[in-house]
């Protein structure tokens, strides 16, 4: 779940590598968790059948014969008598064998707990975990963002000579001089003053620079043209055009730069102006302040105003503006995409830890790790792009699982003290803990003996993650709980909410067994008065002297014993049913 989540967050980015990433993450992980817990789990019962019915697990259809040992000749023969006897030996052993097999990781995982939680060894763990964390902040704060397209090409790659090449010798002169376009659209340029603000917005570009570079300028040579031919002053501006055209030296430097229409009025459409502008543009920041101004000279010029959401008539354009953008929304997005990750994690931390310290602690140490991570980034010579940032939203995720488990070990164990319970959720869950990192580790070892940088930097990122996700969660984290860990405990809870319940029960059968015991005390003496009543009333008739009515007073009696009787009965079952 915290993994979906930190992905889903993640997908929330507007740079489209991420979010396509981010969506695939979130698919893949979601199925392979529905795997596991349906199709996974069937299969393992299924082995488990297999085994019971002694089936080959490579042909499951070939039934394994089933050997017995013989005590006379001390051999295997099939003999059925024996079949039983050896099968429980067989399973004791290997039960044997199991329950040794758990001593010895809990022993080795005790002495372990019992070595970090000695009180000079926490306070080494606490400072050198400390320590690790402002070296990484202070590392992280001098990472770059920067993106070279040689990380997605192979090692040696005849590609990337010449891409040294041309950053090395074509990029950009040593002046720090690189040139750029600047287009016009939908004007009305036959307008004087359309014109004038296509001049100024030019000359606004240029100072962009640090200083003023002499240039050929196609509106400045026209304008010249029209005042030395005097001729010209009389006829339109599509005439005037063309017959600057006709010159071969304007033609030959602006005949492809003047877009316009087929028809007889040859209507200037277009317009494409080279300039080059004198900065230095030689790190991520200085690209993205350049991108910022002009952009903000852009906006504020009169040829971009009442756009009505349409394109901007007059625009500059650079071949690297798209990576400078990029630059400018990376750090942006990995700030959001990290607190959304984390702030999903703390969501799920809440919803499976029952107590809000644990969720804090678990975000503390994601927190801690993604710092830590940034400052590797640094140290390792990379840079912040789409791909150290799809690892740092991948770590969220990965670190919370190692951090969590230990919180919820700890949140589900009762001892005496913190340090006893830190002690107990080692044991629980740190063999768990350390076996996810070895596999993580050794499912991406093949990384390392992989052509190309893209790929090696995965590994790098990988490994940091691994090692840092399992050192916060097996050192820094229990030492942390063995101090300020909560006190609640879910099984202890658990234990109080069942006595209440057991309580409260007994408290009930008590008072039931006392109504049904003042109701048997009621009924007992009905049956007794009844008694006494049946017996008064056979001795009373029985000593009556009239003997002229003999019969009828047998007659009688004898009905009247056959009520009685019938009362005694009913009462009796009264009575037992009631009891």
């Amino acid at each position: 779940m915290t993994d979906c989540l930190a992905f889903a967050f993640g997908a929330a980015t507007s740079i489209p590598a991420i979010r396509w990433f981010s969506f695939y993450a979130v698919v893949c992980v979601l199925v392979d968790f529905l795997f596991q817990i349906t199709f996974f789990m069937a299969l393992l019962v299924l082995d488990h059948e297999r085994s019971k019915q002694g089936r080959y697990d490579c042909l499951i259809c070939v039934k394994a014969p089933t050997p017995t040992f013989n005590q006379s000749t001390k051999s295997l023969d099939s003999n059925p008598d024996q079949i039983r006897p050896q099968q429980r030996k067989r399973r004791r052993v290997s039960l044997l064998a199991s329950v040794r097999e758990a001593r010895r990781s809990n022993s080795c995982m005790s002495a372990y707990a019992d070595f970090l939680l000695h009180p000079i060894v926490k306070i080494v763990v606490l400072l050198g975990f400390m320590t690790l964390f402002v070296f990484g902040a202070y590392f992280a704060s001098n990472v770059t963002v920067n993106f070279q397209v040689t990380d997605y090409t192979p090692n040696d790659a005849q590609t990337d000579r010449y891409s040294f090449a041309h950053r090395d010798f074509f990029a950009q002169s040593p002046s720090g001089e690189f040139s750029a376009n600047v287009f016009y659209h939908d004007l009305e340029f036959e307008d004087p003053n359309t014109r004038k603000e296509m001049e100024s917005f030019r000359m606004e570009l240029l100072n962009l620079g640090n200083h003023l570079i002499p240039q050929p300028y196609w509106l400045a040579d026209f304008e010249q043209f029209v005042r030395t031919n005097n001729h010209t002053t009389h006829l339109t501006f599509a005439q005037q055009l063309d017959l600057f055209l006709h010159v071969d030296a304007f033609q030959t430097l602006y005949g492809t730069d003047l877009i316009r229409s087929d028809d007889n009025d040859k209507k200037l459409l277009r317009v494409r102006e080279g300039i080059v502008i004198a900065r230095q543009l030689d790190d991520a920041r200085s690209q993205v302040d350049f991108l910022v101004e002009q952009r903000r000279v852009t906006v504020r010029n009169a040829l971009n105003q009442n756009l009505q959401g349409q394109v901007e008539r007059a625009f500059m354009y650079f071949a690297e503006f798209p990576l400078y953008a990029h630059y400018e929304i990376l750090p942006r997005e990995l700030a959001i995409a990290l607190v959304c990750s984390v702030v999903a994690v703390v969501i799920v931390s809440l919803l499976l830890l029952p107590h809000i310290t644990g969720a804090l602690l678990s975000m503390l140490v994601i927190i801690w790790v993604d710092v830590e991570l940034i400052g590797i980034i640094y140290l390792a010579g990379y840079n912040i792009n789409t791909v150290t940032v799809i690892l740092l939203i991948m770590s969220i995720g990965l670190v919370a699982d190692y951090c969590m488990h230990i919180v919820h070990a700890f949140l589900h164990v009762d001892a005496m003290d913190r340090r006893g319970r830190s002690k107990l959720a080692l044991l629980k869950m740190g063999g768990s803990v350390f076996l996810g990192g070895l596999s993580t580790f050794l499912g991406i070892l093949a990384l390392s003996l992989a052509d190309g940088q893209v790929f090696f930097v995965f590994f790098v990122m990988f490994v940091s993650m691994v090692l840092l996700g399992v050192a916060h969660g097996l050192v820094f984290l229990p030492v942390v709980l063995s101090y300020v860990g909560p006190d609640f405990v879910v099984m202890r809870n658990k234990m109080l909410e069942s006595t209440r319940r057991l309580s409260t029960r007994f408290q009930l059968s008590s008072s039931l067994k006392n109504d049904s015991s003042s109701r048997r005390s009621m009924m007992d003496e009905r049956f007794l008065t009844s008694v006494q009543g049946f017996k008064y009333s056979t001795s009373f008739r029985n000593s009556t002297p009239n003997n002229n009515n003999n019969s009828n007073n047998n007659r009688s009696s004898s009905s009247s014993n056959e009520r009685s009787v019938a009362n005694l009965s009913v009462i009796s079952e009264d009575v037992s049913m009631k009891a």
